[in-house]
């Protein structure tokens, strides 16, 4: 992943530690991407940043298993089976 930034109107030099927390907000935001790159402007001394997270989705479908049943989407469970899935306790990240 290329990380590339610039400071527009005066703004300061950010440190390491400012990118690598931008770095991984998008990594937080969107978790199953492929990453491209981030730019990052910092606009002036007023604190504002503009960034841009190039990614691409990942080209796999997530699987879920609920009772038994094998399924890529949810979209044609009904209600009951849908608040089960809401009610899952999660474990780890993918």
């Amino acid at each position: 992943m290329r990380v590339a930034y610039k400071c527009l109107d005066g703004a300061k030099e950010p440190t390491d530690e400012e990118l690598l927390a931008y770095v991984n907000s998008g990594r937080t935001r969107f978790p199953y991407a492929i990453w491209k790159q981030i730019v990052i402007h910092f606009l002036g001394n007023s604190g504002e940043v503009d960034i841009l997270y190039d990614y691409v989705k990942m080209p796999i479908e997530r699987i879920r298993r609920i009772t038994g049943y094998l399924v890529g989407t949810t979209d044609r469970w009904n209600d009951a089976k849908q608040a089960e899935l809401r009610d899952r306790k999660k474990h780890g990240k993918i």
